[in-house]
């Protein structure tokens, strides 16, 4: 609504997310720990609001709250317990810390694509799936890959421009990519983003 607006501080900064739902007069706490992404939609029924986190360590990267308002209660860390742990997110094949760096949902769905950065050997990767925030779960996880099944990592922005849009933009994902001067920079266009086709073009 125009009355809301969330806050992830990095946790280098402030380690905390925060939300307002009185046009900013005031914010409250949505979680104690910090994070690079956060998405807010209206789904099905409920709307989702959630957060992306990073981690050296294995842990929860994901947490979501259905129908936040300034009343609900803090959670005390991550609570996306199912699917979205650093293993689960991380590019097949490589390791390191894994941190959540865009997010994106569809509207009118439960349906999030995540978009994750690793290091130190800068991969990543592109994931979409559903948020289930009373479950504690990121289900029916898909990796969204180039042509030739290469990774999309190093993910830094996501766009999604929903069905309802124009038709040449309808049901779109646009992926930003690129790390400082080490990984060159690209942006990637998905159509059929939230369906079974799921075409990707650079």
């Amino acid at each position: 609504g125009e009355n809301r607006a969330a806050i992830a501080y990095h946790p280098q900064g402030g380690n905390r997310t925060v939300a307002t739902d009185d046009g900013g007069r005031t914010f409250t706490s949505v979680v104690e720990r910090g994070g690079q992404a956060l998405a807010w939609w209206q789904g099905s029924t409920p709307d989702h609001l959630v957060v992306g986190h990073g981690s050296g360590l294995a842990s929860h990267l994901l947490s979501a709250v259905d129908g936040w308002t300034s009343e609900s209660a803090t959670l005390t860390d991550a609570n996306v317990s199912s699917g979205a742990d650093t293993g689960d997110l991380a590019a097949p094949g490589h390791w390191g810390s894994v941190d959540v760096s865009a997010l994106a949902g569809v509207p009118g769905s439960e349906q999030l694509f995540v978009g994750t950065f690793q290091y130190p050997d800068y991969m990543g990767a592109l994931w979409r799936g559903s948020i289930d925030a009373a479950g504690g779960a990121f289900e029916d996880a898909v990796r969204i890959t180039a042509p030739g099944d290469e990774p999309i990592g190093s993910v830094r922005s996501l766009t999604y421009c929903p069905a309802s849009a124009h038709p040449s933009v309808a049901d779109t994902l646009f992926v930003g990519t690129g790390y400082l001067g080490l990984v060159p920079g690209a942006l990637w266009r998905v159509d059929d983003a939230a369906g079974d086709a799921c075409d990707i073009f650079a």
